[in-house]
């Protein structure tokens, strides 16, 4: 009873605004919640921040493949903008010589250099022009025949292009490829060297001999899949799968 009524006077001081000692805690604790709230407002626990690390590591793994593959396609754009000047070119090469194409090589001079004069470029300056590098070229990966490193595609040997006599236009189908992504200056063509070698392992031939690279030097520069030219002056870019099926005879008839 005694205790009850010494509660009592305590309470009844603090409500008439006396300084017991009931009441200089009571100050103290208020104190001191109200700076762990202030703390609690301008930072982050451990916990929180952790949470944030994942959340952007997160974020971070699926947006930077979305990044990559649309800085990719913009180099796939400019690929086909370089392969769309070769085959106009090769199409002006054609009407100049009874529609003949260049021979793989003649005289000395590879493909590329006779189309160089429809390219407002001298016969011997044709090597390293941007039109013949393509921007996801990788020089350092891709071992490049014969100008290493400033020509990055390569043109339909065997069944259009060789060493000992032009190629007439109108002796091939429209849907067949001229020039193409490839490792060197050019790409043997399945038509006329068919694959006869598993270069990657996978059970598959991919390859007509070890001599020349996977998919006869062929190159998948492009998210999966290669820009090509064909004879209608078209640029389009072909996955791997249906370049190895030969689709829309592409290869050539």
């Amino acid at each position: 009873m005694k205790g009850r009524c010494s509660m009592q006077g305590v309470l009844y001081k603090d409500r008439q605004g006396g300084e017991t000692l009931g009441t200089i805690y009571y100050k103290d604790i208020r104190r001191w919640k109200g700076r762990a709230a202030l703390l609690k407002e301008n930072g982050f626990t451990l916990m929180e921040l952790l949470v944030v690390i994942a959340v952007i590591a997160i974020l971070a793994s699926i947006l930077f493949p979305v990044f990559n593959k649309v800085r990719e396609k913009g180099r796939q754009v400019t690929c086909q903008s370089n392969l769309r000047q070769i085959g106009m070119a090769m199409l002006m090469y054609a009407q100049d010589y009874d529609s003949c194409l260049p021979m793989y090589q003649s005289g000395g001079y590879f493909w590329y250099f006779r189309l160089s004069t429809y390219l407002s470029r001298p016969l011997n300056q044709a090597v390293g022009v941007n039109y013949l590098i393509c921007p996801s070229l990788d020089s350092e990966k891709e071992k490049t025949y014969g100008v290493t490193g400033t020509v990055s595609y390569g043109a339909n040997y065997g069944n259009v292009f060789n060493t000992t006599k032009p190629c007439g236009v109108d002796e091939i189908s429209l849907k067949t490829f001229l020039v193409g992504d490839a490792v060197g200056t050019n790409i043997y063509s399945p038509k006329t060297y068919p694959f006869k070698v598993d270069s990657d392992g996978d059970g598959i031939n991919d390859t007509t001999a070890t001599w020349s690279l996977p998919y006869n030097r062929m190159i998948t520069r492009h998210n999966g899949g290669a820009n090509f030219v064909f004879a209608d002056g078209s640029v389009r870019w072909i996955a791997l799968s249906k370049w190895l099926a030969n689709s829309d005879d592409i290869w050539g008839p």
